[in-house]
């Protein structure tokens, strides 16, 4: 957990003091259909496998340290917490997998195969970045509820 926190801030550093030569680079991991195919499906389903509040719940114990939830609610908080990784993770995968099916479609355009294949990654990417997310706030959950 410490070495994601200290990639976490190195990257930060980079993106903050342009200490890379080309600041721009930036850009190339943000592509808004990719993230909203990602998320959206994610925290629907997050939600509706428990509850809005459920969801608050979890967030405010996340946060705070005095606010736990009593341990049936935090039950359905890691439910939650599961059900927003996973399904973040299978529609990055789902999205590649439509993305490079459309490109082998169409290859008139071989020219414009490497900025499509990046696109269709990043899909992959934002579900991974949501896996690992709900994963450790799941632990930091736990480890917090065992400490008690």
């Amino acid at each position: 957990m410490i070495t994601g926190i200290l990639f976490f801030f190195a990257i930060l550093f980079f993106a903050t003091t342009g200490a890379m030569s080309n600041v721009s680079w930036l850009a190339l991991f943000w592509n808004a259909p990719s993230f909203l195919i990602v998320f959206v499906p994610a925290a629907v389903f997050s939600i509706t496998t428990t509850s809005l509040h459920t969801i608050i719940t979890g967030m405010k114990a996340l946060f705070t340290q005095n606010n736990q939830p009593v341990e049936s609610e935090l039950d359905k908080v890691y439910i939650s917490l599961r059900v927003f990784g996973d399904v973040g993770f299978l529609m990055g995968v789902l999205g590649t997998v439509i993305a490079v099916v459309i490109m082998g479609h169409d290859q008139t355009q071989i020219v414009a195969l490497g900025p499509n294949i990046s696109v269709a990654i990043l899909t992959t990417g934002y579900g991974l970045i949501l896996k690992v997310g709900s994963y450790i706030a799941e632990k930091k959950l736990n480890y917090r509820s065992n400490r008690k």
